[in-house]
């Protein structure tokens, strides 16, 4: 898999859920955040306000 953003294809981290969401990808180069859906690839949401990374909120659940 490669990055949306920078290209890179080292380091791409997934973040695994259960319950019908979509796994989250990030990758360690640049920070970005996107799902891969049907054949095209889609940001995350922005963070929530008032609250720990998006992330953290997602890999809780």
């Amino acid at each position: 898999m490669q990055c949306p953003k920078c290209k890179s294809i080292k380091g791409i981290e997934i973040y695994m859920h259960s319950e019908g969401y979509k796994d989250l990808l990030e990758c360690t180069s640049c920070g970005t955040v996107w799902v891969h859906r049907w054949r095209r690839i889609e940001p995350a949401p922005p963070p929530l306000p008032n609250s720990e990374s998006r992330l953290r909120v997602l890999a809780a659940a």
